[in-house]
């Protein structure tokens, strides 16, 4: 049950990534993270910091709290 809110959070990045019309390698050069990193985090392979989910956020126009519905 604990790695679902990895996975909604990891669904709506690629959500929002694509409704911005990055790639995965655009994203994590903005997020100043290894393009693999973003492909995990979507899958919901990995658990990332808060101030990490606020960059993506900030980049992607959309509130940190979009990440978990």
């Amino acid at each position: 049950m604990e790695k679902e809110i990895l996975k909604v959070i990891g669904k709506n990045i690629k959500k929002y990534r694509k409704l911005c019309g990055y790639t995965q390698e655009r994203l994590s050069e903005l997020a100043d993270v290894h393009p693999a990193t973003i492909g995990r985090l979507e899958g919901g392979g990995i658990n990332v910091t808060v101030l990490k989910l606020q960059k993506i956020s900030k980049i992607l126009n959309i509130e940190v709290k979009d990440l978990f519905q």
